[in-house]
This record gives structure tokens, sequence and C-alpha cells, in this order.
């Protein structure tokens, strides 16, 4: 897929998602129990620290099992939200196709998005060793130092997690296993990877601009606009190679 129709892809995309309102219900309803998760994490936080439960093992504990309960809303929602892209014509009740593929996929897209979760942090850490040892052996500036950080995770996440990028898509638009997913994920990226490698690229870009908007309008954007595009738009890309 050459820049002209990754552009064209980008256009039909929102025109899709500006013809099918019905696309909204998921992102609002991740951006409602994104606030709820967070009001609740800030209680029980605080709860752990008035009473002073707020050791290491139960305050690490508390965050791993935080972590578990929103990416598996995460994935229950996501899942519906690419098979309403993926059925974004249909006439059927916007809330049965929802329900249908979020109660089928969202146990194996949460063992996807563990697995990229684990990589991501693993390659963040590894990121963050490796500049600090080259920064102390060069005796490089902090400023420098930073640098070098995001240069080496930017290589490390385009040279790995990349490859990941079509998996919850393969897994709900052709109701494959886990592995499967992966696989032809693989298999695609490296065959697609300047065409993936530029969307995540601009998808990035959209959301640092979206950033620097004050809650809540920037995340409401954010739940509302840009990743319902981004499903519309990765789902399209899955069923054109499948053709």
């Amino acid at each position: 897929m050459e820049s002209k129709s990754i552009l064209s892809a980008f256009k039909e995309s929102f025109a899709q998602f500006y013809s099918h309102p019905k696309i909204l219900i998921p992102g609002i309803a991740l951006y409602i129990l994104v606030l709820l998760l967070s009001k609740i994490s800030v209680s029980v936080n605080y709860f752990l620290s008035r009473f002073g439960f707020n050791t290491s093992i139960i305050v690490t504990s508390w965050f791993f099992f935080f972590v578990c309960i929103f990416f598996l809303v995460s994935s229950y929602i996501f899942s519906g939200l690419i098979g309403l892209s993926k059925e974004i014509k249909s006439k059927s009740s916007a809330f049965k196709i929802f329900f249908n593929y979020s109660n089928k996929f969202f146990l194996r897209n949460f063992i996807i998005i563990i697995i990229i979760w684990a990589i991501s942090t693993i390659i963040a850490q590894a990121s963050q060793y490796i500049s600090f040892f080259i920064g102390n052996a060069l005796g490089l500036p902090l400023n420098t130092a930073m640098i070098l950080f995001f240069l080496i995770y930017f290589s490390l996440l385009i040279s790995t997690v990349i490859f990941f990028t079509l998996s919850s898509f393969y897994l709900v638009v052709s109701n494959l296993k886990v592995k499967e997913s992966i696989l032809k994920s693989f298999s695609s990226v490296k065959s697609n990877y300047l065409s993936i490698l530029s969307a995540n690229i601009l998808f990035f870009i959209a959301f640092q601009l979206v950033s620097y908007l004050q809650d809540p309008f920037s995340s409401l954007i954010e739940y509302i606009l840009l990743i319902p595009i981004i499903s519309i738009f990765f789902t399209k890309f899955v069923l054109s190679i499948k053709k």
C-alpha cells in the first residue's frame, strides 16, 4: 500500500465513521469505564495509604490487579469495536453486533493485549538501562541521554511490537486462535511494513497533537474519534488483505 492509498484509506475510514454513528458506542463506553476505573484506583490508593496498607507487596499486587481489570475491560470493548468496524454497513442492531463479538473474543483478545503490554514493558526497561549505561560511559548530558533513550525505544518498538499491530484484528475478523492471529499479523506486517509503520506514526502524531488539549476534550477526542477510526482503518486493512 503506497502513501497515496494510505491517505485515501484514512479518508475512507473517516467517511465511514461519519456515516455510521453507531461506531461511537464502544468509544463512549470505554471513556466512561476508564473514568470510573480511574476514580476507583484513586480511592483504593487513598485507602491503602490512609490505613497503612501501602507496603510494596500490597501496592504491587493492587497494581497488577488493576492492570488486568483495565485490560480485560478494554479487551471486551475493543473486540466489540472491531466487530462493529467489520460489520459497519450491517442493518443489524449495533448493540447486538457489539455484544456478540465482545462475548466471543474478549478472552482471546485479552491474552494478546497482555502479551503486547509485557513486551512493551520489557522494551521500555531495556531501553532505559541501555541508554543509562551508554550515557554514563560517554558522560552524556541528561537531555542527550533522554534523546538516546527515545531513539533506542523507538528502534526496538518498530522492530518488535509493530509486528503485533494486526493481531487483534485478525483474531476478530477471521475468528482465529491467539497464536494464529499473531502469526498472521507478523506475516502481513512483514509484507506491508512501510504501510503499517506509516499508519502507526500518523496515528501517534494524531494522539500527540490531541494530548495538548485540556481534559475532558483530549480524552473525548481520543476515545470517541481516534480509536474508532483506527479500528475501522486496520479492520479494512485486514479485510483487503484477505481478499
